[in-house]
């Protein structure tokens, strides 16, 4: 017979609902994405992983860069690799992120919820890991990988 999905982790709804609001609009204000747009993506999505970790984030202050599906795909995968969350939400993008007070749930006033502004180096230092080609030392002090292959977050927008 056919397996039923077990009604633990991202597969209940309060466990979708983000813990933690990364505000990207300061790499917008700097110029970002710019004549490194092919790369801004996966390296958000690298950097967003990398803050987030186990959280689940709501990140705001790009909808209006309206990401293709490739970005998307693009950004997910970098946020699988640096952090452990299984999902994300991109607030005005993603379906279950219609808005920020959407993507907090019983959170929706945000009070209690971490709000980190994400900086140009942020970006920088997320880059300069992608960019090195050097193996990651194993912790997430410098930026890097975990080491381990990732976590649990393998690709997952907040649509599923």
């Amino acid at each position: 017979g056919l397996g039923r999905p077990p009604a633990a982790g991202a597969h209940l709804d309060q466990h979708r609902h983000a813990t933690l609001v990364l505000d990207a609009s300061a790499l917008v204000a700097a110029g970002l994405p710019a004549a490194s747009a092919d790369a801004f993506w996966p390296t958000l999505g690298y950097a967003c992983g990398n803050l987030a970790q186990t959280r689940v984030p709501a990140l705001t202050g790009i909808a209006h860069l309206r990401p293709t599906r490739d970005e998307l795909k693009a950004f997910a995968a970098a946020f699988g690799t640096s952090g452990a969350a299984a999902l994300f939400h991109i607030v005005g993008v993603t379906p279950e992120a219609a808005d920020l007070q959407t993507a907090l749930g019983a959170a929706g006033s945000g009070e209690g919820v971490e709000t980190l502004r994400l900086s140009p180096e942020h970006f920088a230092s997320a880059w300069r890991t992608l960019d090195s080609g050097a193996p990651s030392s194993g912790g997430h002090d410098d930026g890097g990988n975990c080491g381990d292959g990732g976590g649990g977050g393998g690709g997952g927008g907040s649509g599923g």
